[in-house]
C-alpha cells in the first residue's frame, strides 16, 4: 500500500512542477477596458444658432398684383429642450420645443401697379419663431455607430411677422402685427461627443397660412386723396356723386421659412455602470 501511495506522488510531483512552470510563463493578466453603450434616452437642453430665409408673397384683391413680401436671409439663434427614449438599439422616439429670435431689418419692395397708376411699398419683418415637434431617429450599433443619429421631425410652428403696406400715391398705409401659425418638417443629423453632450445639424421648413394684411381705399380713377370731412356739412346733392374711392384689401399668402441651425445639447443621466471584472486564466 505505502509503494502505491509512494507511485503517486512520483507521478504528480513532475506534473504539478510543470504546470507551475507554464502559469510563470505567461503574461500578465490585462482586462480589456470597459466600453459602455451610449444610450439617446434622457432629456436634453442647449443652444443654436442659424440662418433663416423667409419666403411670401402680398397680393391686392382688385388687381391680384404680387407686390412682393420675401425676405432676405436672416440670422437666427435660440435654444432648444426635449426628451428622448430609445426603444431599441435603433430606434429613438423624442419630443422637442425649439425657440429662436430673428436678428432681421424690414424687407421692402416698391411696386407699381400699372393698372391703377397708384405706387406701394411692403415691408416685411419677422421677430421670432417656435415650434414643437415629434422625432424618430436611427442609431447604428456598436460602440461607434451608437453614438450617431440621423431623424426626421415634424409638428406645429408659429412665426411673429410684421406686415405693412404703403400706397406712396395717397399716403395711406396699412399694417399688421400677428402670431401666424402653421407646420413645420425637417431633418438633422447628431453625434455624441460625450456621454452627456452631443452637437447636431439640422434643417427645417416652416410653412404658414394665408392672412389678411388690411383693406385701404384707393383711388383708380381720379387719382385724388380721400377727402377730408368738412367742419359744416353740406346739403345733400339731388344726385348722389359716383364714387371716387373704392376698398382694396392686401393679402399675404405661400408664407415660409427655410432654417438651415447648428445646435449644441446637453443630455441628463449618467452612463450604465460598468459590470463587475471577473478575473479568468
Amino acid at each position: 500500500m505505502k509503494g502505491l501511495w509512494l507511485g503517486c506522488v512520483i507521478v504528480v510531483i513532475p506534473i504539478i512542477q510543470s504546470v507551475s512552470a507554464d502559469a510563470a510563463d505567461l503574461p500578465p493578466f490585462e482586462p480589456i477596458p470597459y466600453v459602455p453603450s451610449f444610450t439617446w434616452t434622457g432629456f436634453y437642453i442647449g443652444p443654436n444658432l442659424g440662418v433663416a430665409w423667409p419666403g411670401g408673397n402680398i397680393t391686392d384683391s382688385i388687381t391680384g398684383t404680387n407686390l412682393g413680401g420675401t425676405g432676405s436671409a436672416a440670422f437666427i439663434g435660440g435654444g432648444q429642450l426635449g426628451y428622448n427614449y430609445q426603444i431599441n438599439p435603433n430606434i429613438v422616439l423624442g419630443v422637442e420645443w425649439l425657440m429662436d429670435g430673428v436678428a432681421s431689418n424690414n424687407n421692402s419692395n416698391i411696386v407699381v401697379i400699372p393698372t391703377i397708376s397708384d405706387v406701394f411699398q411692403t415691408s416685411v419683418r419677422s421677430d421670432w419663431f417656435t415650434t414643437l415637434t415629434g422625432r424618430i431617429g436611427f442609431t447604428g450599433s456598436g460602440p461607434d455607430w451608437d453614438r450617431v443619429l440621423v431623424y426626421i421631425k415634424g409638428g406645429a410652428a408659429w412665426v411673429q411677422n410684421q406686415v405693412t403696406v404703403a400706397d406712396l400715391s395717397t399716403g395711406l398705409s396699412v399694417g399688421a402685427s400677428r402670431i401666424d401659425s402653421g407646420w413645420v418638417a425637417g431633418a438633422g443629423l447628431e453625434y455624441a461627443l460625450t456621454p452627456n453632450w452631443t452637437i447636431r445639424f439640422e434643417y427645417d421648413y416652416i410653412g404658414l397660412g394665408n392672412s389678411t394684411v388690411g383693406t385701404m381705399l384707393v383711388d383708380p380713377y381720379n387719382k385724388q386723396k380721400p377727402p377730408k370731412p368738412p367742419v359744416t356739412p353740406p346739403m345733400p346733392p339731388l344726385v348722389p356723386p359716383t364714387p371716387t374711392f373704392v376698398s382694396e384689401t392686401f393679402n399675404a399668402g405661400s408664407a415660409s421659412t427655410q432654417v438651415v441651425m447648428l445646435g449644441i445639447n446637453y443630455k441628463f443621466g449618467a452612463p450604465p455602470p460598468p459590470p463587475p471584472i471577473i478575473t479568468k486564466y
